[in-house]
Formats: structure tokens, C-alpha cells, sequence
């Protein structure tokens, strides 16, 4: 119930196989109100997985009339008490944060609409969070549909004119890709390049939208396909009779997929960015701290002082951030082996990124992988070896960083 996106969709019907259920995605369209309740009683659910969302505000009180287990997927209804599988939107705006800082920008913009709510007041807190504890200055801006410019070009023009009075370099991040490629558009408005001058970073990895931006677009992997199999497995629980959890289930978001919109440097500092530009171009060898200050040309204490002042991360911080960075995107946009990832992304062994990974991220990398490439868990399997993946590393082009 709801309307949901292709991607939740597709995680529910994944799970929906492999439990063997029969779906009925015809409830949104009637809206369950007036003569559409016959509807509603003449057929016999099991339960219910629901989006209660702004854009829906009668299906709150429709489902409150249901006695079988109903899952919510949205936040924007936190007072009524269904469980909820939601994605994690303050880790969303910290990968985001993360992403900018690590690239050198000090000054930051969260964008939204006032529409957005709930999920945007967590991705702008947790963006913050991570903006001010680098030392980075964070505003943030909403545009409100009741208040602001009316339509797109206005809204634009409004934006591009709040652009070209920001302090530059700026690193924005929009609420969602619709929302960031606003930015893009309100960038070229302004006369302002993208990314030296604006850098821009999304959320939700939608290629119809990040692959055909005006610049293409660097986003956060939400993982809502891996939030709708979740929501379809925890329902499946309570209609087993599973007791209900007590606070949201939280899905943490994929990686972060570089696209041009951030490739950019803007370390004002030359020997941070020689040091920064080193890590990216060597981090998939055995390299050291010390090898690191010496390719920047300086001391590794001095080094070590100013690359965390720039960015926020050691020089040891740094190099691992990297290495997990391009990991992540191997195991969520490939099947190879994990000792493969291991090697190619600096690791060396299986077991080291396997450490590295529950140390960091709580899970081990084959955990992570099957979150977003839809595998069905192995028990008992061993995240070194997994054989039924391949050993060829496909071309793909070294993105920045």
C-alpha cells in the first residue's frame, strides 16, 4: 500500500518468491475510501506492507482498521505505532558529508523541499553531524512549495541566485537525486562550475536520473530494494507470530557511487592534495603513512596534523576509507570473488578486509554484498571463498576517489 519506488518493489517481490506469496498491489489505486472499502472487505489478507507517506495521508487511518500485521516503510507517521523497516537516513547524510570532506570542501549546503520531512530532517542531521565534527561550515536550505517560487524555472533562478552569493568552493547535498540535479541546473544558471566551484552528491542511486543529469551525478546508494526485502521478511515473521520489534528497523545505505559531479579536489593546501591525490592513485598497494607524507614531499607528522584538519581522517584513517570505499562498490556492482575485492582494493587477503569491514561497518563483506545484490544468505559460507563467483575483475573505469 502506498506508492512505492521500482526498487522497493523489487526487493518485496524478491522476497515474495522466495516465500511463495500472492501479492495484491491494487490497493493504491483505490484509495480505500467510500464505496472502495467493499473492496477492502471482501478480500482476506495475511498482511500488510504499507508506505505511509504525506503523499498518502488516508492510509494511516484506513490501516488502523486492520487486525493482521501491517509493516510501514516511511517515517513521516511516527505517532502511529506500526513496526517499521526504514532506511537509515542519518547514515545517508553522513556518507554523503564524508564524501565532500574527503574531497577537501569545508564549506557545506544541505537542499531540500519542506515536502520531504521526516526522511530529509534525518539526512540533514546526520550530514551536519558529520560536517561540523571535520570542522566544516554546514547551512542548509529548503525551499517550501506554500512560501517560496512557484515552479521549476522560478525555483531555479531563486537557487542560482542563493548560489552565486555562497562562499565558494561549496559542497551540496540534495535530499534526493531530483532534488540535487536542481543544483546542478541552478549551478550552470549561476555561471558556476561544476565540481570545482559546486560539487554536488544525491541519495538513491537512480540512474535515470544520476546517468542523464546535465553533469552526471554522484550519489548515495540508499539500498531501498534491500529495505523492501527486509520490510517483506520481518512481516513474514509477524504473521508467523513473531513478536513486534520495538524500535524501527534501520537499513544502512550502500556506497557511495563517484560520478563527475564531485570529482574534484578542493584542498587549497597543495601538499594535502598531493598527499589526497597519492592515496587515490596508490591505495590499492601496501602503502604506508610514511610513503604517503613522502609523496606529498613532506614529514609525516606534518602531514598527519594538516590532512586531518583538511578532511578530518588520519592519514592511516584515509588510506582504509579508500580501500573500503572502492570494496564496497566491487561487492555491490560485482559477483567476483571476495579475495579479488581483497586484492584489488588494497586489502591483500580475505581475511583482512573481513576484519576491516566487521571492525568499521559491522558486517563481513559477503553480509554486505548479499544486502545489495540480492543473493540469498549462504549458511555457514566463508567470505573468502565463495565459489560460485567469478575470478575475472570486469573493466571499470577508477573513479575518483
Amino acid at each position: 500500500m502506498g506508492f512505492l519506488s521500482p526498487e522497493r518493489q523489487a526487493g518485496i517481490v524478491r522476497y515474495a518468491r522466495q516465500a511463495g506469496w500472492i501479492v495484491d498491489w491494487s490497493l493504491p489505486r483505490y484509495h480505500a475510501v467510500g464505496q472502495d472499502q467493499q473492496y477492502l472487505d471482501a478480500s482476506q489478507y495475511d498482511g500488510v506492507l504499507a508506505l505511509c507517506s504525506k503523499a498518502s495521508p488516508w492510509l494511516p487511518e484506513l490501516l488502523r482498521t486492520f487486525t493482521i500485521p501491517v509493516v510501514d516503510m516511511w517515517a513521516d507517521y511516527p505517532q502511529q505505532r506500526f513496526p517499521r523497516v526504514l532506511l537509515d537516513n542519518v547514515a545517508i547524510g553522513r556518507a554523503a558529508a564524508n564524501h565532500l570532506l574527503w574531497r577537501g570542501f569545508k564549506n557545506l549546503l544541505f537542499y531540500t523541499h519542506a515536502i520531504e520531512a521526516k526522511a530529509a530532517e534525518a539526512r540533514h542531521e546526520g550530514f551536519a553531524q558529520a560536517g561540523r565534527a571535520a570542522g566544516a561550515q554546514v547551512q542548509q536550505l529548503n525551499w517550501d512549495h506554500r512560501i517560496g517560487p512557484k515552479g521549476r524555472q522560478a525555483r531555479a533562478a531563486w537557487l542560482a541566485g542563493w548560489l552565486g552569493r555562497a562562499e565558494l568552493p561549496l559542497g551540496v547535498m540534495g535530499s534526493n537525486d531530483s532534488i540535487a540535479c536542481e543544483v546542478l541546473e541552478a549551478a550552470e544558471l549561476a555561471r558556476l562550475a561544476v565540481p570545482r566551484q559546486v560539487a554536488v552528491i544525491g541519495v538513491d542511486n537512480d540512474p535515470a536520473v544520476t546517468e542523464l543529469a546535465l553533469v552526471p551525478l554522484s550519489s548515495v546508494d540508499s539500498a531501498r530494494e534491500h529495505a523492501g526485502y527486509a520490510a517483506a521478511e520481518l512481516l513474514d515473521r509477524l504473521m508467523d507470530g513473531a513478536a513486534a520489534p520495538a524500535q524501527p528497523i534501520l537499513i544502512p545505505p550502500g556506497p557511495v557511487i563517484a560520478r563527475r559531479s564531485t570529482d574534484a579536489l578542493a584542498v587549497q593546501d597543495p601538499q594535502v592534495a598531493a598527499a589526497i591525490q597519492f592515496i587515490h592513485d596508490h591505495f590499492h598497494e601496501p602503502i604506508t603513512a610514511e610513503q604517503v607524507a613522502a609523496g606529498a614531499g613532506v614529514s609525516r607528522r606534518w602531514l598527519q596534523n594538516r590532512i586531518l584538519i583538511h578532511t578530518g581522517r588520519t592519514i592511516h584513517q584515509a588510506i582504509t576509507w579508500q580501500r573500503i570505499e572502492h570494496a564496497q562498490r566491487l561487492l555491490a556492482g560485482t559477483r567476483i570473488k571476495i579475495q579479488l575485492v581483497a586484492s584489488h582494493s588494497g586489502f591483500g587477503t580475505g581475511e583482512n578486509l573481513c576484519k576491516v569491514f566487521r571492525r568499521l561497518l559491522g558486517v563481513t563483506p559477503q553480509q554486505y554484498r548479499e544486502r545489495y545484490m540480492g543473493c540469498e544468505p549462504r549458511s555457514g559460507s566463508a567470505d573468502a571463498d565463495v565459489p560460485d563467483q567469478t575470478d575475472e575483475l570486469p573493466k571499470m573505469p577508477m573513479q575518483f576517489p
